[in-house]
């Protein structure tokens, strides 16, 4: 590895200026970003250290560092930010890649767009701790207006977002407010998901000088991303936090496909053809995700490979 840092050394003017307009597109500064980048993968492993079990399961990753098509070419900004397992990632990408306009796909590949993201940034002005969420990340948009059209949800949002100290500020279409105010405004938030044009972002912005002290942003990122990764696991999408019902129909739809390769359907007669059974007709039960096909026979109810059942 090119540069390597045992511990976050704090971010320097060279690490800020990297991101001068003039920069964002040309691949002649890419070695200054590849160094950011390397302080900024050194904050996420102290910063896994410090949280521990409090990430339960969320991996840091970071963004590239030279321009691509999946940062529109530009490196305006570089970040470190918690992601999903790669399972629940892959799904999620899946989902919104289905429900995604090809309009949208197309101008805006960008991947960290279709997701709720918590973690740091760094510009040519300062560095944010932060949790975005793009126009884009329909699946966890959709999942947060969800939880706060249910008057049931107020309390625990009022409460989510009062945890957040005053210095974070909430923007929605450009508006901004605190914290106190978000959490007395669950309803606006949700109509301005709903019509979200851009980012919704909770941020706390430091400054060049806030910035370069690394012990001070590890620390301080450790005692304020609790809170934010609280408003993370209660909006963003997830198995165990499905307000869209959607892990019903992802389960049925990879049984629809794997009835499909399979060749059969609960309710199909079907005769074995190989093994200790060949010869036994049975009735079919159902297809698992995995094509393997339950066969009632007779009395007995089995779990066969279709290689051996012929319809009939």
């Amino acid at each position: 590895m090119l540069f390597n840092f045992d511990r976050f050394p704090g971010l320097s003017g060279e690490d800020f200026d990297a991101f001068s307009e003039r920069k964002w597109s040309s691949n002649r500064f890419n070695l200054e970003r590849m160094k950011t980048r390397a302080r900024l993968e050194a904050f996420g492993r102290e910063l896994s250290g410090a949280l521990g079990a409090e990430l339960d399961g969320l991996v840091f990753r970071t963004t590239l560092d030279h321009p691509h098509i999946f940062n529109l070419n530009q490196v305006q900004e570089m970040w470190v930010y918690l992601d999903r397992p790669e399972e629940e990632r892959a799904e999620l990408a899946r989902v919104v890649d289905r429900d995604l306009p090809l309009k949208e796909k197309v101008e805006d590949p960008v991947p960290q767009h279709q997701a709720m993201l918590v973690g740091l940034s760094v510009d040519q002005e300062g560095a944010s701790i932060f949790l975005r969420l793009h126009a884009n990340a329909l699946l966890d948009r959709r999942n947060l207006a969800a939880r706060l059209a249910d008057p049931m949800e107020e309390a625990p949002w009022a409460a989510l977002a009062g945890r957040l100290s005053p210095s974070f500020g909430f923007e929605l279409n450009g508006t901004r407010i605190g914290p106190a105010e978000a959490a007395r405004k669950p309803g606006e938030i949700r109509a301005g998901l709903e019509n979200l044009a851009g980012w919704f972002r909770i941020e706390r912005r430091l400054t060049r000088e806030e910035a370069g002290d690394g012990r001070h942003v590890v620390e301080l990122a450790a005692s304020e991303l609790p809170a934010l990764l609280g408003i993370w696991r209660f909006a963003a999408w997830t198995r165990g936090n499905d307000r869209l019902k959607l892990a019903r129909s992802l389960k049925e739809e990879r049984k629809q496909k794997a009835r499909k390769l399979s060749g059969f359907e609960s309710g199909d007669t079907v005769t074995v053809t190989g093994g200790l059974l060949s010869g036994k007709t049975g009735t079919v039960v159902d297809v698992d995700l995995k094509g393997r096909v339950r066969v009632q026979l007779g009395r007995v109810n089995i779990e066969m490979d279709p290689k051996v059942l012929r319809k009939g």
